[in-house]
């Protein structure tokens, strides 16, 4: 197994791409290398990680995703004065195809569940848990074509003795 140590996620994501780059095996127009992990030592800013994305992908991708994503949640407001509300956080999506991106389907998998605020409820009890995860991968719709897939897969996250210990996501790219 090859662990890549980083100081943030962005650090993570730079260094793991540079090593698939130089040391990933192709396998028709593919390149991918199985078994590596990352691990983030010490957590840093990730301040300088979007000048170095833009760099690399293009203003205009990202201000793209940025318009197709999601608006900042609000907290809902009472429909009836006369009944007492007790106010949550409501994401509205900019566009119709928001299952498509991965914020989509962690704050509303298949229009009914927020995994976000469940893995928030799971890690404020403090306990260690066999699993707290966040999937991304929808195998009715990803399934179906297999060149077409999230490069992210799923999030998952080990709290131990009140701290995230293992922080592990799954992910493909390809170069």
């Amino acid at each position: 197994m090859t662990v890549i140590q980083a100081t943030s996620p962005g650090d993570a994501w730079v260094k793991a791409s540079n090593h698939l780059l130089e040391h990933g095996v192709k396998v028709g127009n593919l390149t991918e290398e199985l078994n590596v992990m990352t691990e983030i030592t010490e957590f840093k800013s990730d301040d300088w990680f979007e000048p170095h994305f833009r760099k690399i992908m293009g203003d205009d991708r990202i201000d793209f995703a940025r318009t197709v994503t999601f608006l900042k949640p609000e907290m809902s407001k009472p429909e009836n004065p006369f009944i007492v509300h007790t106010p949550v956080l409501e994401y509205k999506f900019i566009k119709d195809h928001w299952h498509q991106s991965y914020w989509g389907r962690m704050v509303a998998w298949q229009g009914t569940f927020n995994q976000v605020e469940n893995v928030i409820k799971i890690l404020k009890t403090g306990k260690a848990v066999k699993r707290c995860e966040l999937i991304i991968f929808d195998p009715s719709r990803d399934s179906r074509n297999p060149y077409s897939q999230p490069c992210m897969l799923a999030i998952d996250v080990k709290p131990r003795n009140g701290k995230i210990f293992n922080f592990n996501y799954t992910f493909k790219s390809y170069f």
